[in-house]
């Protein structure tokens, strides 16, 4: 049903990940798991979201070793800067905020709510 442009007025629509038919190298890794792992499954944005979720804390989990504890785990993703994914922009976060921090090309600052962020 289409309700008009009233009921529109002062909403924003984002997408927070690449387009799933893009070409960005985490959108190739996703598509080349995807069909290894669940072959028949379509890509949607859904689990595209969750596959970049995933590799940002695989790379911390990385970094903490072999010693991992909550608090380790938690410093590192607080202070994770430029972690290049594939994107096409570094991400980074911040222990001030949840909220994923890139910079586009052209240096501007962006900043992106990470997936079940309630703040």
């Amino acid at each position: 049903m289409l309700l008009g442009p009233r009921f529109t007025d002062s909403v924003i629509v984002t997408q927070t990940v690449p387009a799933v038919a893009g070409y960005s190298s985490v959108v190739i890794e996703y598509k080349e798991a995807l069909a290894k792992y669940f072959p028949g499954d379509s890509p949607n944005y859904i689990s595209l979201e969750g596959f970049i979720s995933a590799n940002v804390l695989i790379d911390a989990l990385r970094r903490c070793g072999p010693q991992i504890d909550t608090e380790r785990l938690i410093d590192i993703l607080e202070n994770t800067r430029n972690l290049d994914l594939g994107l096409g922009v570094p991400l980074g976060f911040s222990r001030a905020s949840t909220r994923l921090r890139t910079r586009s090309g052209d240096g501007a600052r962006q900043n992106w709510k990470i997936p079940g962020d309630r703040t």
